[in-house]
């Protein structure tokens, strides 16, 4: 699909929920960004008038907006919860994708659509969800091997469907490296398991009442540095859900290495969206309860032979950030596009700040969109047309990972003060800066 330079890429997304869907589609809007292409969300649970977006969310600085720009040159891309925007009134020139985030989540929505229609009368007008109709003119994209199959076996042609799959937020995987957390955890791991309440409780409270001396730790109402700590704590992970897609978690504790012990539901049945040896997956049967404990102590037991069966799996989930970039642009032709690097400012002072700013946005070669300054963290400043937002260090270091920053510059007026901001730079990751200095004396 052809991204043209006056293109304009809308993404229907949730602007309250922090779950991985929507992390997703901000981080492929931050990508977008990066490479020069007008992007937008388009919250649809928040009202046009009061726009809040989550503050795990707000760091990606995506631009928002409630209008489509209907131009045969613009793509809208909605999820597989979102359909209901493909029907709108009249027909849309703008090009369209489904990007199947999951598949199980997609029937959900068609349930409560549907008892929604019950509930109506004639004189309401009913919100449709997708259907399959061969006129509906749109592409397919699929975040896991689970959605590909099901859109396959809904007739869509398999040389149709695009594979957009996604990564673990950079900055977490950034901070396992970084502490070396991925060389050795094993002197820190204790008998814990860990599961998420939200999936597969039923039969989770089975092996519970079944063991209960085990310590079994529910991943709930725990802020995200609670949850990483837990990750590094324990010895093994399950998770009996529905797996509706290419689920996060699992991955998440993967790489914290901790055994993974799934079932066989959604896209857990297949060894390319969860890729781990076949004696750690179990139907979640009654019958199988006895030998899903026996594993666990095993595990216990046995934790640093049974966690080198994951290395392959750990592997992979590194190698995420780098696949998504390439399925990204073996799917979008952005080869139109010109490349202006993304300057972050680092300065103490506003008056040499807008100064800088200025000079690098006469040039034409630079997009000045960022300042480092913890205090007014999450503010922005509107300045000759442009606005310059105000982030701290980690989220600096967040959007430099994101490719969303390029290069970072610093004035005159802190050169005397180098020594601090070079190891605030090496706190960041970034080697080297430049320092604008005699160019705006």
């Amino acid at each position: 699909m052809k991204v043209y330079k006056d293109s304009k890429i809308y993404i229907q997304c949730t602007a309250l929920l922090a779950t991985g869907g929507p992390e997703l589609m901000h981080q492929f809007a931050s990508y977008l960004i990066s490479r020069g292409v007008e992007t937008y969300m388009i919250y649809t649970d928040v009202s046009p008038d009061n726009v809040t977006v989550n503050a795990s969310l707000r760091h990606y600085h995506i631009p928002y907006t409630h209008e489509i720009d209907d131009d045969e040159k613009n793509i809208l891309i909605v999820s597989e919860i979102g359909t209901d925007m493909l029907y709108t009134a009249g027909e849309l020139k703008l090009r369209k994708v489904i990007w199947w985030l999951s598949v199980d989540n997609f029937y959900k929505k068609l349930s409560t659509t549907y008892e929604d229609l019950a509930t109506h009368t004639l004189s309401k007008r009913f919100t449709r969800c997708y259907s399959f109709e061969d006129d509906m003119e749109v592409e397919h994209w699929a975040q896991s091997e689970y959605a590909k199959r099901f859109l396959m076996y809904n007739g869509v042609p398999e040389e149709k469907i695009k594979k957009v799959s996604d990564y673990l937020n950079l900055i977490f995987l950034d901070g396992l490296i970084a502490r070396n957390h991925y060389r050795d955890l094993s002197e820190s791991k204790e008998d814990i398991v860990l599961f998420n309440p939200k999936k597969g409780i039923e039969f989770t409270e089975k092996l519970i009442a079944f063991a209960p001396d085990i310590k079994w730790v529910p991943i709930i109402n725990m802020s995200r540095m609670e949850v990483l700590n837990y990750l590094l704590k324990a010895k093994v992970y399950i998770d009996f859900g529905n797996h509706p897609g290419k689920d996060r978690i699992p991955r998440e504790a993967a790489v914290s290495e901790c055994v993974v012990i799934t079932g066989r539901r959604g896209a857990a049945a297949n060894a390319i969206d969860v890729p781990i040896d076949e004696k750690y997956k179990f139907d979640d049967t009654d019958d199988n309860i006895s030998l899903i404990i026996d594993k666990i102590r095993y595990v216990f037991q046995n934790y640093n032979s049974c966690k080198n069966d994951f290395d392959c799996y750990i592997e992979s989930i590194f190698r995420e950030p780098l696949k998504f970039r390439q399925e990204v642009d073996a799917t979008l032709d952005l080869s139109d596009l010109v490349f202006n690097p993304t300057v972050c400012i680092l300065d103490n002072t506003n008056d040499s700040m807008l100064k800088l700013a200025a000079f690098l946005g006469s040039t034409g070669k630079y997009k000045v969109e960022f300042v480092v300054n913890n205090t007014l963290n999450g503010q922005c400043l509107k300045f000759l047309d442009k606005e310059l937002c105000f982030i701290n260090v980690g989220y600096a270091r967040q959007l430099y990972l994101e490719g969303r920053i390029n290069k970072f510059m610093c004035t005159q007026m802190i050169q005397n003060n180098q020594e601090y901001y070079l190891n605030l730079l090496k706190n960041i990751g970034v080697d080297d800066v430049d320092w604008e200095i005699n160019k705006i004396n």
